[in-house]
């Protein structure tokens, strides 16, 4: 595995992440 698709990997996770805390801050308000 590349450093490339490492971080590819982990950004993906974060966006996903950083995604459903917004989601679950709208759907609280």
């Amino acid at each position: 595995v590349s450093d490339v698709d490492e971080t590819r990997r982990i950004s993906k996770r974060f966006t996903v992440g950083l995604v459903l805390i917004v989601a679950g801050f709208f759907a609280s308000c």
